[in-house]
């Protein structure tokens, strides 16, 4: 945790005798209750005698091994979360517990460990452990660390924000007083363009697209109204203007190239605005057209976000160099706020500083130009609330807030500022990956700082640092800590899955780096070196750093491998039988590639893209198996299995095909096999 300040409380392991054992007996059974009311999942993570294994017939169903440890899912009993084991007599048993989601249902990522949590299974017993480490109220959960550290990174906010306004009011500007427009650079910029549509379209030919990706491309394609697409896409938690998009393109074919063809369009457009307007020296443009987000992020990985950049990016022309056209910069504010919730959030920030600026003397901007502002910005705003609003059938991750307050999902949430700003990955895997993930531990005495502290308290350092860098300009300085506060709270509230999220943070810095420029040009974009130039230059050359370890690793290595099993999958004429999926979302990446439905084993129903409603059942490798042979029995047909995962010993007595393990998101690896519909004939009878 956060300086290695607390260390975990001993729990009260209260042994409980649960009846009359014989003497000779070689197994103890033991029931663990683990108790923590602001908790909505446990996984008990576990092992005996230093952390080893049970053999397999001991192990709890749905027990798994991971970095060579057993995690078993805790079920709930009477307010407990509870598991019960067998081991041998005399045996050490040692363990711990995952928090994976508050009672909430929003998903976290806390342990819960002591050197006291470890019992000797002498008899058959019950151990009652009440966690005094993590604390909880009805709303809730805490802990020590990460309560001090909310504390801090408010009082610095809070400390900034007075700098920003006490500026603003002590530093009034004149009328009359008022940004430069750029020069626009055409050529140059078209150049850059060029070159980037060109490397653009290399990558996405290589890029083999996750999950993710297709989902909204299928969205679309199975879409066959408009009204079913807004139907299906209020699942996904995102406003519908990139479903729109993607169900225009679906009408003249079926081929997800075409939305990566799109995509990369759309990408290159908001590059030839930036390096046509923006007030950055060429090589800044640069370094930033190739950045790590602009070109691999959110050029090359086709999702919604690459509309939110372009729309930005307007904004920022439009708000720089004809600053008088105040409603056509809220009409982009207004679409940015229909591509993602990230978008929204980045809009409502804009535009709370335009209507600011606005009051300003040297905007001069009349009350119905005002008015129209809001209503314009409000307008997109209520549509984006009303197209993204879950329906009551959604997972309940999808309608839950994460209220952890603790010291790991706050340091996770709060270093996203770093990985966004230096988002230099770990290669070959590098996806939501960060060059300071693998830190060893230090200790300082102590005190043990681990890889999650370093990189929040360099957030902290950054943020302090660009707030500073902008204070020349107070009202961006106070845009700046507005909007990057409001991104990192709801990250930290709602959703913060990888790198995609984190790099609107980015976006944010550039463009109060670029409102900055824009208002006092000549001392941050100097022709001399070093200060906060050489700063600026620096970081965005760390980005393209980033972009030619991600791209030449996409060249080299499968992103997911769901193409290659599907190509497996046409090749050997399979495509039209029955299909079993399993994991049903990771499963979904193959039926998308191919656009033929799947038997989804945790959903039980057939589909091709995912509707995220509905709670889903965990199903083993034995029970997936005996679904395959219940279907190739019921339908008289063959069965392909796609799994996420080695079947092993379940896989006894059915025809592995091929497995596909090469692939930069781990997750997204896949084992085929054939299900023949005579070998469940015989099974059923």
């Amino acid at each position: 945790m956060l300086l290695g300040w607390v260390v975990a409380v001993m729990a009260a392991a209260v042994p409980v005798n649960l009846g009359a054992t014989t003497s000779d007996a070689a197994l103890v059974t033991l029931e663990i209750r683990y108790e923590l009311p602001a908790a909505g999942e446990v996984i008990f993570v576990w092992g005996v005698n230093g952390w080893l294994p049970v053999a397999e017939d001991l192990r709890p169903p749905e027990t798994v091994i991971r970095n060579e440890v057993m995690r078993t899912p805790m079920s709930t009993k009477e307010h407990a979360f509870v598991v019960t084991i067998q081991v041998e007599r005399g045996a050490t048993v040692e363990y711990q517990f995952l928090v994976t989601a508050t009672a909430g249902q929003a998903s976290v990522e806390v342990w819960d460990s002591d050197e006291t949590y470890r019992a000797t299974a002498t008899k058959s017993a019950v151990l009652i452990v009440k966690s005094v480490r993590l604390s909880q109220g009805p709303w809730v959960l805490r802990d020590r660390p990460g309560t001090l550290f909310a504390v801090a990174l408010a009082v610095i906010l809070a400390g900034l924000l007075l700098v920003a306004c006490w500026r603003i009011w002590s530093h009034p500007r004149p009328a009359g007083t008022s940004a430069s427009p750029v020069t626009p650079d055409p050529r140059f910029a078209l150049a850059v363009s060029v070159l980037a549509l060109v490397l653009g379209l290399v990558v996405i030919v290589h890029h083999e697209m996750w999950r993710d990706e297709l989902q909204a491309w299928r969205i679309a394609t199975g879409s066959q109204t408009l009204a079913e697409l807004l139907r299906n896409a209020q699942y996904e938690g995102h406003p519908s203007l990139w479903y729109l998009c993607l169900y225009a393109l679906s009408r003249f074919s079926t081929d997800p190239l075409l939305m990566q063809v799109f995509h990369v369009g759309v990408g290159v457009v908001a590059i030839f605005l930036l390096c046509s307007y923006a007030p950055f020296t060429r090589w800044q443009k640069v370094y930033l057209a190739f950045g790590y987000f602009s070109f691999y992020e959110y050029l090359i990985v086709s999702r919604n976000y690459v509309l939110g950049v372009l729309a930005l990016v307007a904004f920022c022309v439009v708000r720089t160099q004809w600053p008088n056209r105040m409603v056509t910069a809220a009409v982009f504010l207004a679409l940015m706020s229909n591509t993602s919730a990230l978008g929204a959030i980045i809009a409502l920030a804009l535009g709370g500083w335009l209507v600011l600026e606005s009051f300003t003397p040297r905007e001069a901007m009349s009350v119905s130009t005002r008015l129209g502002v809001v209503f314009v910005l409000g307008g997109g705003i209520a549509v984006a609330m009303i197209l993204t609003s879950p329906p009551p059938d959604s997972l309940p991750h999808m309608l839950a807030w994460n209220t952890s307050l603790l010291g790991a999902p706050l340091e996770r949430m709060v270093s996203a500022i770093w990985k966004a700003y230096m988002p230099i990955p770990l290669i070959p895997h590098f996806w939501n990956t960060n060059l300071l993930d693998e830190l060893p531990r230090i200790h300082l005495g102590g005190v043990i700082l681990e890889s999650r502290d370093i990189q929040a308290m360099l957030s902290v350092g950054l943020l302090v640092t660009a707030a500073l860098m902008l204070s020349r300009t107070p009202s961006v300085m106070l845009l700046y800590l507005v909007a990057t506060s409001g991104l990192v709270l709801f990250m930290h509230l709602k959703v913060n899955h990888g790198i995609r999220h984190s790099g609107h943070l980015f976006l944010v810095l550039v463009a109060c780096l670029w409102f900055s420029l824009a208002e006092r040009p000549c001392q941050l974009a100097g022709a001399r070196r070093g200060g906060v130039a050489g700063m600026v230059t620096v970081l965005f050359a760390g980005h393209m750093v980033a972009t030619a370890l991600a791209a030449s690793t996409d060249l080299i290595y499968p992103f997911s491998a769901s193409k290659e099993a599907a190509e497996f999958i046409e090749r050997r004429g399979l495509t039209d039988s029955t299909m079993v999926g399993s994991k049903y979302d990771i499963a979904s990446a193959v039926a998308n590639y191919l656009n033929h439905p799947v038997y989804y084993a945790e959903q039980k129903q057939v589909g091709t893209f995912v509707r995220w409603k509905e709670r889903r059942t965990r199903v083993t490798p034995a029970e997936v198996v005996r679904t395959a042979h219940e279907l190739a029995s019921m339908n008289h047909t063959d069965i392909v299995m796609i799994v996420s995962y080695d079947l092993g010993a379940d896989g006894v007595g059915i025809m592995e095909l091929a497995s596909f393990q090469q692939s930069i998101l781990k997750e997204e690896r896949y084992w085929l096999y054939l299900v023949p519909y005579r070998s469940a004939q015989s099974l059923s009878q």
